[in-house]
């Protein structure tokens, strides 16, 4: 097989499989990189995750002025998130939470107010934004929400108890509760979209999405989340983000005072699988996470 070769086969990927690591999806470089050179793949994920299923087949999707996908690879961290335009009523940004976020409810209506703020800036009529949709897609990849797949945030009245402002819709994702209803037998469009993202491995995207996606579509998805894979700029990033879970380790182990080590030791075990957690959702190695954390691995797989 070689990068340039028109159709993977599901063998194809076994083998890469063997060889080649596949950079989590959900990592912010490689989501820019995948979606914004697979566009329709893009509004797909996009109309289903938000139930805008009802617009025409031929709705036109548009990208402001400083999302477009960039060839300098130091531009991918200039992008806080992409903010596509559905028909031009629609304005919708994308963004993935791979933080802890305590206030991450905040955060984000904080982010779509920015939103509002540069419509207005750019010369838009307050009277003409009642007709305007403004969207955020926000795609969690360590909340615990596991009681329910998704929250809507939306401007509130407390005094009149209704809603403010009906077309100003936070939708906040879960991924870990989509990759389960997957594996339970549910083949919606949104749920396969989202657990596609928490794949693992190239073979597990490829096996989830081509129950949506026609061969052609699917080759370009795959060929480009082996491009991402191997791109020494995400590659750089990627180890990084992995130091950083280390050096994160070191601090919080020596943040225990001396004398009081004792009373801490649940606390530390809890930090350990925390820690251990995250690492596992961002794809790294079982080994890795037993070096930072000191978790055994039997441990870490009952995390899994």
């Amino acid at each position: 097989m070689t990068d340039t070769q028109s159709i993977y086969t599901r063998e194809d990927l076994v083998e890469l499989d063997k060889t080649c690591k596949l950079i989590p999806i959900v990592f912010d470089p490689c989501f820019k990189g995948i979606f914004l050179s697979n566009k329709n793949a893009l509004k797909r994920l996009i109309i289903s995750s938000l139930h805008l299923e009802k617009l025409p087949e031929d709705t036109k999707m548009t990208f402001g002025p400083n999302e477009l996908l960039k060839e300098n690879h130091k531009e991918y961290q200039k992008v806080v998130d992409m903010h596509a335009i559905l028909n031009d009523n629609m304005h919708i940004s994308v963004e993935i939470n791979t933080e802890q976020f305590k206030n991450v409810k905040l955060r984000n209506f904080l982010l779509q107010t920015k939103l509002f703020s540069t419509l207005l800036e750019k010369g838009e009529k307050v009277s003409k934004l009642k007709d305007v949709y403004l969207f955020q897609l926000n795609i969690n990849t360590r909340g615990k929400n596991y009681g329910r797949k998704e929250n809507i945030i939306v401007p509130y009245d407390i005094t009149k108890k209704e809603v403010y402002h009906e077309n100003f819709v936070i939708v906040l994702k879960y991924l870990e509760v989509y990759r389960k209803l997957y594996y339970n037998g549910d083949r919606e469009e949104e749920t396969v979209w989202l657990a596609a993202l928490t794949a693992k491995t190239f073979t597990e995207i490829y096996d989830i999405l081509r129950n949506i996606l026609e061969e052609n579509e699917l080759d370009k998805f795959i060929g480009d989340v082996i491009r991402m894979s191997k791109d020494e700029f995400v590659l750089h990033e990627w180890e990084k983000e992995k130091l950083d879970a280390l050096v994160e380790y070191e601090k919080i182990s020596n943040a225990q005072e001396e004398g009081k080590i004792e009373g801490k030791i649940e606390g530390k075990k809890e930090e350990k699988i925390e820690i251990a957690k995250n690492m596992l959702a961002e794809n790294i190695d079982i080994e890795t996470i037993t070096k930072v954390t000191g978790l055994t691995k039997e441990e870490i797989e009952e995390l899994k």
